[in-house]
């Protein structure tokens, strides 16, 4: 169980992460830069779940899915999200494995993935990290995996 200031702690850093995502809007669009700060806050308020292999891998997968967003938004020299989805679909590449869009999708994927955890964890007392986070993936990950990654149910 984790002490009080150590909650606390976290309230406070998830406040300043919510603080990122808003400044990273700009005029109906959000920066790419200041958003993979956001991002990047987003990633360290996980380290209050402690060092637990699947966050482990949540962390890993969202920082590489912010540099394959990174390197797409170089490649077309573009500042914001929806410039980056632009110009992919302009080329016909957002459906490509590895795109910046790809990769966004996945994001956003992962991002309601931990929501939800966060959401169990706050109000099903009896349940387990490991048992919120089952719960959690099969309300938003596991149905956009392919069979082989879904398993058995």
């Amino acid at each position: 169980m984790m002490c009080q200031e150590s909650v606390n702690e976290s309230v406070l850093s998830l406040r300043a992460v919510c603080e990122k995502f808003w400044g990273c809007m700009g005029r109906d669009r959000v920066e790419s830069t200041r958003f993979a700060v956001a991002v990047d806050a987003f990633i360290g308020v996980l380290d209050v779940l402690g060092g637990v292999g699947f966050i482990e891998l949540v962390k890993g997968d969202m920082k590489c899915n912010m540099e394959k967003i990174d390197r797409s938004c170089r490649r077309w020299g573009v500042h914001t999200l929806e410039e980056m989805v632009m110009e992919e679909l302009r080329h016909g590449q957002h459906d490509e494995a590895g795109s910046g869009t790809e990769a966004l999708l996945w994001l956003k994927r992962t991002l309601q993935f931990i929501v939800r955890l966060f959401y169990y964890l706050s109000n099903l007392d009896d349940s387990s990290l490991s048992d919120c986070a089952a719960k959690a993936y099969e309300e938003t990950v596991r149905p956009c995996h392919n069979f082989i990654l879904q398993g058995e149910k």
